[in-house]
């Protein structure tokens, strides 16, 4: 199975639309490797967002309030491990009425009318 990817970052444009980048690590072939996106709200189950080749991906219309989004890596029938989420809180009402560019990694302070973007442990079911 391939590696789980690393380093998810996201970024916040004018428009409200959020970006997803990350890394592959290399583990074996890397032919027909294929990544799939995945978001959960309020730590509510994962829902499968996209699947694509790319190691990006947009969001147009991320939820308000609090999200956590991962990237699971796939080749053939195989599935790497879930990377470590990270955890986007767009403020109340519309997300696209964030008007400054926003980018995270790791941990962003920011104001209550900000995103602010960190990376956090999934939780395991008990």
């Amino acid at each position: 199975a391939p590696a789980a990817p690393v380093n998810v970052s996201a970024t916040i444009s004018g428009n409200g639309a959020l970006t997803l980048t990350w890394d592959a690590r290399a583990s074996g072939a890397s032919t027909g490797v294929f990544f799939q996106v995945y978001r959960r709200e309020n730590f509510a189950a994962w829902t499968l967002l996209a699947s694509t080749a790319d190691t990006a991906h947009v969001d147009p219309a991320p939820l308000a309030g609090d999200s956590g989004y991962a990237v699971i890596a796939g080749r053939g029938l195989d599935r790497s491990g879930m990377s470590i989420p990270i955890m986007v809180s767009l403020p109340g009402g519309n997300a696209a009425t964030t008007s400054a560019d926003t980018t995270a990694s790791h941990s962003h302070e920011s104001s209550d009318a900000t995103p602010r973007i960190k990376h956090s442990r999934p939780r395991r079911a008990a």
